[in-house]
């Protein structure tokens, strides 16, 4: 049994089935909540973001960066095995399905092998926290944190806390077993080099 696969992803705008995956990241982390590794990349959507910054990325960033369909099955090789864990899960879950889709990848439903960080921490003080509000909570200042990698190690934090707690234990071990019997398809490797964007302070989230 694997663990978890915490997921972040930005998109060039709001809508998760019409928009596109500028950046995704993912943290490997253990059944005790302690992260393994980290898997960052910018994709390339192939249109423009215009004039604007998307959480400080720019059309200029994007123009070296593998496109989805050169990293899908790296993706999906980081999620295969895992519990695909997010804070307010339906937008990132419906952002990367929209992409699976659009590439022709036949993958198995998220939502049964998906766990929400908002939807654990209502299970147990109700509210619908922001994760910027969680973050605080756990001493941990989101001021300037823009990446993908940023987000999902904010959210690995919050996962290492929730995972302490005993009643939320049956809903995991649900998940974890749902996750460790869903069949992925196979890929081989594409060989793209990954882009992440440039190292800032939110790298430090790990410790």
């Amino acid at each position: 049994m694997q663990g978890y696969a915490v997921i972040d992803i930005v998109t060039s705008g709001p809508s998760p089935s019409q928009d596109r995956i500028i950046e995704v990241a993912i943290a490997h982390v253990d059944i005790e909540g302690h992260v393994t590794a980290v898997w960052e990349t910018l994709v390339n959507p192939a249109r423009t973001l215009g004039p604007l910054r998307v959480r400080g990325i720019r059309s200029s960033d994007l123009a070296l960066a593998p496109e989805f369909q050169d990293v899908a099955g790296e993706l999906c090789a980081l999620i295969e095995g895992r519990v695909i864990v997010a804070h307010d899960a339906d937008f990132p879950l419906g952002a990367l399905s929209a992409e699976l889709a659009r590439v022709g990848i036949d993958h198995p439903p998220l939502g049964p092998i998906s766990l929400c960080t908002m939807e654990l921490i209502q299970r147990l003080v109700g509210g619908t926290p922001t994760l910027a509000e969680c973050a605080a909570g756990l001493g941990v200042d989101m001021l300037g944190v823009y990446s993908a990698q940023g987000y999902a190690l904010v959210v690995a934090k919050l996962l290492r806390d929730l995972v302490g707690d005993r009643s939320l234990a049956p809903v995991l071990r649900e998940a974890r077993g749902l996750a460790d019997a869903t069949e992925w398809p196979s890929f081989v490797p594409s060989g793209f080099s990954l882009t992440p964007r440039p190292r800032d302070h939110s790298s430090s989230l790990a410790s």
